[in-house]
């Protein structure tokens, strides 16, 4: 598992839900100064759910985007991120750019998953914000 590394690209503005590569693919959510994108990625190999997650600083300030803060459950339990390394971490998001991660969680099949992504920017933090992939 890789660290929650953010891809810095230019251009974003509130509900843009884009970046240089394109629009944001998945089911979109604001919260705080984050528009996000989250979708179940379509790796057929993958034991565990893998959540795909891209998103943008709308604010005119840096933001700090926390994944260890996002829960994930299989409806059963809540999943925990796979992170044998222990990479994940808060980290700045610049002012209007966007960046995108990759992240397993622990569940004996790859079924269906539900996020809450209210926590995701640690600087603004809101309630409950569940969306089921």
């Amino acid at each position: 598992m890789r660290a929650a590394v953010l891809l810095v690209l230019s251009g974003c503005y509130v509900g843009n839900y884009r970046n240089l590569g394109g629009p944001f693919v998945g089911t979109r959510a604001s919260v705080g100064c984050l528009d996000v994108a989250v979708a179940l990625t379509d790796d057929e190999l993958a034991r565990a759910p893998i959540v795909a997650y891209e998103l943008g600083n709308h604010c005119s300030h840096t933001t700090l985007v926390d994944f260890t803060a996002v829960r994930v459950t299989d409806g059963r339990r809540e999943l925990p991120p796979i992170d044998p390394r222990h990479e994940l971490r808060p980290l700045h998001l610049d002012a209007w750019s966007s960046g995108d991660e990759r992240i397993a969680y622990a569940s004996s099949t790859a079924g269906r998953v539900c996020v809450d992504l209210g926590r995701l920017d640690a600087d603004h933090p809101g309630p409950p914000a569940w969306t089921c992939l």
